[in-house]
């Protein structure tokens, strides 16, 4: 008696693309619960940290499962499992697959943690230095930071490395810059303060209309499915 295998394996195939979608529809929901927390700190003066907080390890434990679930169905070679009880575990499967690598075994598509990626870019990664005004300081100067080489109190020559002024090495640390020099780097000192505040605040005001963006979308999502809801039942 022949059986036909064609429905089970299409079958098998719709479930491992259901569990894929569901998995990423899962982590995508976490990111944006997240998301929701910070729209809340923004729009009611009160902080949240704990829940914000508690979101980083769920997220990056569903980040394990989505990998784990992508290597079981993969069919990848696995090491031998230490405890039967806990091999399938996810964090377990993941192990299994470093040690089969690790032994000499061939890397995988499913082996990229680049697959793994939701496609969310932070907001505050497409705002740069050079995007605040007043601009930032001007880089280093190029080679190493020289020492500074003055006499201290001891009579011994300073080790401190020298400071960075106007684009160019200064001729000595902190404590020995002359009186110009001293006066350059103290007001590029809090130039630089200045504009790290300002691209940390404008970096935040990003994730904050990115977060809602999110907030209103679920609500909207909300109001439909009420609308919905109360449609069936009249």
């Amino acid at each position: 008696m022949t059986t036909d295998t064609s429905v089970d394996q299409s079958d098998d195939d719709r479930t491992r693309d259901d569990a894929n979608r569901l998995i990423v529809l899962l982590r995508t929901l976490l990111a944006e619960s997240s998301d929701i927390v910070q729209h809340l700190e923004a729009t009611t003066g009160l902080r949240f940290s704990r829940l914000q907080q508690s979101f980083w390890p769920v997220l990056d434990q569903a980040r394990a499962a989505h990998e784990a679930l992508a290597v079981s169905a993969a069919g990848v070679e696995l090491a031998p499992p230490r405890a039967v009880a806990s091999a399938t575990e996810a964090h377990v499967i993941l192990a299994r697959r470093t040690e089969a690598m690790a032994s000499g075994s061939r890397p995988e598509p499913c082996d990229d943690y680049i697959v793994y990626r939701l496609g969310r870019p932070d907001p505050a990664a497409q705002i740069g230095p050079q995007d605040i005004s007043p601009p930032p300081l001007p880089p280093l100067p190029e080679g190493e930071r020289p020492q500074c080489g003055k006499e201290t109190q001891t009579g011994l020559p300073c080790r401190n490395r020298v400071q960075s002024i106007e684009g160019r090495w200064a001729s000595g640390c902190e404590r020995h810059l002359d009186d110009h020099e001293k006066a350059v780097y103290e007001r590029e000192k809090s130039q630089g303060l200045a504009h790290s505040q300002a691209l940390r605040k404008a970096q935040q005001a990003a994730r904050n209309k990115a977060a809602s963006v999110t907030a209103h979308r679920w609500l909207q999502t909300m109001i439909a499915v009420s609308t919905a809801e109360t449609s069936l039942a009249d």
